[in-house]
C-alpha cells in the first residue's frame, strides 16, 4: 500500500512540476511505467486468473497498453493531450485497479494443475524463445547497420509520421498531423497505436530532445 501511494504520488507531483530536474523526470518516468504495468497485471489477474503465467503477463501488457493510449488517444481528440493530465489520469487509473478485489481461478490453468508441461508446451516454449532471440538479434544487427546512416533509409517513411507526429502533439496538445512531401504523404491524420505509445514514454519529459532519443529504446522493446 505504501509503495502505491509513493508511485502515485510522483505522478501527481511529476504533473504538477513539468519544469522539474532530469532526474525527477526519469523517478516520474519510472513510476509510470510502474503504475501502468500495476494497472495492467491488477486488471489480468481480475479478469483471467484461471490463465497461466505466460498468457497473464501478455494480457497484464496489452491492458497496460490500453490503459495508456486509449486515455491519450481520447485526450488527443479534445486537445488536451498534455503530460500533466496524463500522469494524473495514470496515478488515478493505478489506484482504482488496486481496489479490484483480488479474485483465485476456478479452474486449473491452462499449463495444468500441478502437472508437468506437456509436448505442446514444450513445443510452444521453445518456439516462443526463438522468435525472441531472433527478433532480438535481427534488431541489434539492424541498429548497428543503421546507427550512422542518414534519414530516410526506410523510404523516408520511417521519419515521415513517428517522432515527427509526436513532437507535433507535444506542441499542440492534440492529434493533428502533418503533410510530408516524402514519406507517407496519404493522409494528415494518424492517431497510430505506436506514435500514441512514443508520446507516452515522452510524456514525463515533457519536450526533452535528450528523452525525445532515449525513449526509442524502450519504445522499440515494447512495439
Amino acid at each position: 500500500m505504501i509503495l502505491s501511494i509513493l508511485i502515485a504520488a510522483l505522478l501527481l507531483a511529476g504533473a504538477a512540476l513539468p519544469d522539474s530536474p532530469r532526474a525527477f523526470q526519469a523517478a516520474v518516468f519510472a513510476a509510470m511505467l510502474a503504475a501502468l504495468w500495476g494497472a495492467g497485471s491488477r486488471l489480468a489477474g481480475w479478469l483471467v486468473p484461471e490463465w497461466n503465467a505466460l498468457s497473464r503477463a501478455v494480457a497484464a501488457f496489452t491492458f497496460a497498453v490500453a490503459v495508456a493510449v486509449v486515455p491519450a488517444t481520447w485526450m488527443g481528440h479534445f486537445g488536451v493531450m498534455r503530460p500533466g493530465m496524463f500522469l494524473a489520469w495514470t496515478a488515478a487509473a493505478y489506484l482504482l485497479a488496486q481496489l479490484l478485489p483480488a479474485r483465485t481461478a476456478e479452474t486449473t490453468a491452462m499449463a495444468g494443475n500441478g502437472e508437468s508441461p506437456g509436448t505442446f508446451d514444450r513445443i510452444e516454449a521453445a518456439l516462443l524463445m526463438a522468435v525472441a532471440a531472433a527478433l532480438s538479434l535481427l534488431g541489434l544487427a539492424d541498429m548497428f547497420r543503421l546507427r550512422l546512416a542518414p534519414a530516410g533509409p526506410y523510404g523516408f517513411d520511417d521519419i515521415s509520421y513517428h517522432l515527427s507526429a509526436v513532437a507535433t502533439w507535444i506542441q499542440h496538445g492534440d492529434l493533428r498531423m502533418m503533410r510530408f512531401s516524402v514519406g507517407d504523404a496519404s493522409t494528415p491524420f494518424y492517431p497510430v497505436l505506436g506514435e500514441v505509445a512514443s508520446w507516452v514514454l515522452i510524456a514525463p519529459f515533457g519536450d526533452s530532445d535528450v528523452a525525445a532519443r532515449w525513449t526509442q529504446l524502450p519504445f522499440a522493446l515494447f512495439s
